[in-house]
Parts: C-alpha cells; sequence; structure tokens
C-alpha cells in the first residue's frame, strides 16, 4: 500500500514537472513572439516617419516646380514657399529624434508669418 502511495506520488510529481516544464517553453515562446511582433511594429512606425518626410518633400518639391514654371512669384506664395520649406524642416528633425530644435523652428516660423 504504501508502495503504491508512494508511487502515484511520484507519477504526479513527474506529470507536475513536466506541466511546469511545458509550461514556462510556451510561455518562453509567447514572450518571444510578442518581442518579435514588438520589433516589427517599431520597424513599421520608422518606415511610416519616413514616408512621411519623404512625402513632405515630394509635395514641396512639386509646389516649388508648379511655382517657377511661370511669371514672377508673388510675395505671398514666396512666404508659402518658405512656410513649406519650414514645415518640411521640422518634419526632417522631428524625424532625427530634434524635438527641442523642431519646436524651436516651428515658434521661429509662427513668428515669421504672424507678421506676413
Amino acid at each position: 500500500m504504501v508502495r503504491t502511495v508512494e508511487n502515484s506520488l511520484s507519477i504526479a510529481e513527474d506529470k507536475v514537472a513536466k506541466f511546469e516544464k511545458e509550461s514556462t517553453e510556451k510561455l518562453d515562446q509567447m514572450i518571444e513572439k510578442a518581442e518579435a511582433a514588438n520589433i516589427r511594429i517599431i520597424e513599421f512606425e520608422e518606415k511610416i516617419s519616413r514616408y512621411r518626410v519623404e512625402l513632405g518633400q515630394y509635395k514641396s518639391l512639386e509646389n516649388l516646380s508648379k511655382l517657377f514654371l511661370g511669371q514672377e512669384v508673388p510675395r505671398g506664395t514666396k512666404l508659402l514657399i518658405m512656410s513649406t520649406i519650414m514645415e518640411l524642416l521640422e518634419d526632417t528633425l522631428n524625424y532625427e529624434g530634434l524635438h527641442d530644435e523642431a519646436l524651436a523652428l516651428g515658434k521661429v516660423k509662427m513668428n515669421v508669418f504672424r507678421r506676413g
């Protein structure tokens, strides 16, 4: 009888140890998958930032090319060009992680264009 109880206890301990091992392995796999997903999200966010900067550059160049195909550029248009370039610089500074500099440039832009 004692031997049967000891055998049952030994079997139960083995099953618990096996369950703990499998649970730990599954948890480790889930953590690895979550970390990989997080890395992909970060890479995707970086691509979005890059594309945003590139789109801003493209729009700026497109606006400039449209403006200079014709005659004399009016003062308001020159201000628009300057504003577009400053926005592009702001986006680039933010993309590079220079948020304080981008904020300072934004304040300068607001002061310049407030005076018109």
